[in-house]
């Protein structure tokens, strides 16, 4: 895949109440308007539907969609970003320029991202056991006798020079 110029990515989510033909529609119209700006797009997710942490103008969930694109200038960035603002199917959007050393993994498999995950699952149990034992070895403090901690508040107390 070549990439001209800056890379960007676009998140966005769809307001839950279209239709299926209506939301399919309205992410082909965003994908023209990537490419009539000089956008090429390399990739894109479709995460379906999920719900929010709180309300967003009175909706409780929305269709996130993800896309990565290069070679628009940061002009028509902007204007991306207005026409995507005022539309009122679209609950809320980001786009940012990506790092320059960002590179995008991608998996040919399921099993290829499985064994990733599990790999990487297999070095935080690693690590966070190593923790735990690390933690288990420093030495415990002492027992305190409360008898004899309660007798000893009771003298300071009794004490009108507390050292101040």
């Amino acid at each position: 895949m070549a990439q001209d110029g800056r890379r960007y990515e676009l998140m966005y989510i769809i307001q839950p109440g279209l239709t299926e033909a209506a939301r399919k529609k309205l992410v082909q119209e965003i994908a023209t308007e990537v490419e009539n700006i000089g956008g090429k797009v390399f990739h894109e997710d479709d995460w379906g539907l999920r719900d929010f942490a709180y309300n967003i103008g009175g909706h409780s969930n929305g269709y996130y969609f993800i896309r990565y694109f290069n070679g628009a200038n940061p002009k028509a960035i902007a204007d991306l970003d207005r026409d995507l603002r005022l539309n009122q199917d679209i609950v809320r959007h980001v786009i940012f320029a990506l790092p320059k050393e960002w590179e995008m993994l991608t998996y040919e498999t399921t099993d290829e991202l499985d064994a990733e995950l599990q790999a990487s699952k297999a070095s935080k149990v690693a690590v966070k056991t190593k923790k735990t034992v690390e933690a288990k070895s420093d030495d415990k403090p002492a027992k305190v006798d409360k008898k004899k901690l309660d007798d000893k508040l009771d003298q300071i107390m009794k004490d009108d020079d507390l050292g101040f």
